[in-house]
């Protein structure tokens, strides 16, 4: 049983999307995770916890994890207590540079990229992502995790639109970020 064109087109631009997001990231030097952090950081600003990008990126904790101690080690940023266990991740001056030289282009691109669109093709873009997202979630057998939360638990109202479309297994953020946007992630395949 194969898959109508519609859905092999969509999943061709998806892993187009996937894959430019990976370029840039080699481009820039950067691992996908390490690019990731860069990019939750300035959207987030300095200061955020750990699972603050978990939940923006849709990653694991333990990728997250991983890559802060690295950038960590290679002295991007250094980690800060918080209350109870939380940990405060905050950028050295070469970090800054690096979050500002790295993933401030990013967002950029991706602002040019989604306010280029006329408004109408804007809202028609994440409506439809939305909707097929539902339909997909409806259609898992198990709970659907988002970024350390149940699906359920995500309340419509608090998502933002995009400024641009990266990856969309990420969909939305929520609101209360610096800027709302999609950000790149793992593949589809770790979520179905």
């Amino acid at each position: 049983m194969g898959q109508g064109p519609g859905i092999r087109e969509f999943n061709r631009l998806y892993k187009e999307l996937d894959d430019l997001y990976h370029n840039l990231a080699l481009r820039q030097g950067l691992s996908d995770s390490a690019s990731i952090i860069l990019y939750a950081l300035y959207l987030l600003g300095d200061g955020c916890l750990q699972r603050d990008i978990c939940d923006l990126s849709y990653i694991s904790k333990q990728t997250i994890n991983s890559s802060i101690r690295r950038l960590e080690q290679d002295g991007y940023l250094y980690l800060q207590p918080g209350r109870g266990r939380d940990m405060h991740i905050c950028l050295t001056p070469e970090g800054r540079r690096l979050v500002e030289e790295k993933a401030a282009p990013v967002a950029a691109m991706e602002e040019r990229a989604f306010s280029g669109m006329p408004q109408e093709d804007q809202q028609a873009l994440l409506r439809l992502t939305h909707a097929y997202l539902a339909r997909l979630r409806a259609s898992c057998k198990f709970p659907y995790p988002i970024g350390g939360r149940m699906a359920a638990a995500i309340q419509p109202e608090k998502m933002t639109s995009a400024l641009g479309f990266g990856n969309p297994g990420a969909i939305f953020l929520p609101r209360g970020h610096a800027r709302g946007t999609f950000i790149p992630t793992v593949s589809r395949s770790s979520i179905l």
